[in-house]
């Protein structure tokens, strides 16, 4: 599957930072400052660049409901959500993406007994939850 154009433009017309491979497939989407508010529509776009390895949204105002649509991004292995209105409501999520190993969760509202409840299932992912 290749990335969308109309996601790609709709995206840098938000003002994400984009940073794409050599054969031009976006690898990393960068939506921290964003000229327009971030929301779950935005993940929307987010969703059709499925080669997207590292994905930032600190800041943003996405929510579990919204962080559902990138359950296809098999290849995200950066996920960085510090200071989202995200919760615990998301493990299934951060579970099911095979290639996670670095989860950013400060100041969200994930719970410490939820992360000790998941850890066992996600031992080569580092978690940073302070």
């Amino acid at each position: 599957m290749n990335d969308s154009p109309d996601a790609i433009a709709a995206l840098e017309q938000q003002g994400a930072q984009l940073r794409r491979s050599k054969k031009g497939s976006v690898l990393i989407v960068d939506l921290r400052g964003c000229i327009s508010p971030v929301t779950d529509d935005t993940l929307l776009h987010v969703a059709q660049l499925p080669r997207t390895r590292e994905l930032y949204l600190e800041g943003t105002k996405i929510t579990d409901a919204g962080l559902q649509t990138l359950a296809e991004l098999a290849g995200l292995h950066t996920l960085d959500l510090q200071r989202t209105p995200i919760s615990d409501a998301s493990w299934p999520l951060f579970q099911s993406l095979p290639a996670l190993r670095l989860l950013l969760l400060a100041g969200t509202n994930v719970t410490r007994p939820a992360l000790q409840a998941a850890r066992p299932r996600m031992l080569e992912v580092r978690i940073v939850l302070p």
